[in-house]
């Protein structure tokens, strides 16, 4: 079982604030505001513990499932709780307020198209870094518990540990930072292979 020391997750926080520096901008051009994106932690987590730090084990949760292949094989999904994910997706869409209930088509491709543009962030630069081919399926969004998520893609990747990001969006100048988690279930060795990469390109 691999072990990743402070070293380790030092290089993967690197990683990951270069993508998200990179997923601000994008994000900023599209909704024509000021957008950063932060990473206060990045952890390797048994998987039964991932819906506990989210903060809604048995709650409907937004996820936005996107599938790696290439150089490294596994699974990104983008983790957010609903009611910041309705004043993410009112705040992409120009709305007053945030809002509630079921998300309409439109609030559901800007969840998407976010979490599309922060894993497309992230697999951009690990590939640069670790000079790999990674590639991001089409992202398909769900509401469901983040615990019956988790079996399932954990059965799928035969993995009992996926890396962890915490990850805050804040729009605007008066934005309020809204929380989700991006998380990397590795299938094989590709966990392995990338810390292994990284630790060559440092």
């Amino acid at each position: 079982m691999i072990v990743l020391d402070a070293q380790d997750l030092d290089a993967v926080r690197e990683l990951v604030n270069i993508a998200s520096g990179n997923a601000a901008t994008a994000l900023a051009m599209l909704v024509g505001q000021r957008t950063m994106i932060s990473v206060p932690r990045v952890t390797l987590e048994p998987i039964e513990r991932i819906a506990s730090i989210i903060g809604t084990p048995a709650q409907p949760t937004v996820v936005v499932a996107m599938q790696l292949s290439g150089d490294l094989a596994g699974y990104l999904l983008y983790m957010m709780p609903l009611e910041p994910a309705h004043a993410l997706s009112s705040k992409l869409l120009g709305l007053p307020t945030p809002t509630s209930g079921a998300f309409d088509e439109a609030g559901r491709s800007a969840l998407q198209e976010t979490a599309n543009v922060i894993a497309g962030a992230f697999v951009g630069a690990l590939g640069t870094v670790i000079d790999a081919v990674v590639m991001i399926s089409v992202p398909t969004l769900g509401i469901e518990p983040p615990d019956d998520v988790l079996l399932r893609y954990r059965e799928a990747a035969a993995s009992s540990r996926a890396l962890c990001i915490e990850t805050t969006i804040t729009i605007g100048l008066d934005g309020s930072p809204q929380g989700a988690h991006l998380v990397l279930l590795p299938v094989g060795g590709a966990l392995e292979a990338l810390v292994a990469a990284l630790q060559r390109s440092v």
